[in-house]
């Protein structure tokens, strides 16, 4: 997890997403990773509410320079309500729209 950004009605996650062969952007992992990582963004729209329990922990540095927050490690939803969890605390989300999109 790159950041997390809450603004009125909004919601994104800019992650590194780990894409599986079957995607259309799919490539080979660069050598020394284990995975085809592809920038992105997770973002809720139409946020009307929004619970975050943070979990205290700050930013780790990766490899490559960059802040990184960890990982979305569990994501649930029902209808409008989404509750996602990772190192980075706990969100539950009242969202209309949700959508992914991967950075060119």
């Amino acid at each position: 997890m790159l950041d997390i950004i809450a603004r009125r009605g909004t919601v994104t996650f800019a992650l590194d997403a780990v894409l599986t062969p079957g995607h259309p952007a799919y490539a080979e992992p660069k050598p020394g990773d284990a995975h085809c990582y592809h920038r992105g963004a997770l973002e809720f729209h139409g946020v009307t509410d929004l619970i975050w329990h943070e979990s205290g922990l700050t930013a780790a540095t990766d490899a490559t320079g960059e802040m990184d927050f960890g990982s979305i490690d569990s994501y649930a939803y029902e209808g409008n309500e989404h509750r996602l969890q990772g190192e980075w605390g706990q969100m539950e989300i009242s969202a209309s729209v949700v959508t992914f999109e991967l950075e060119d």
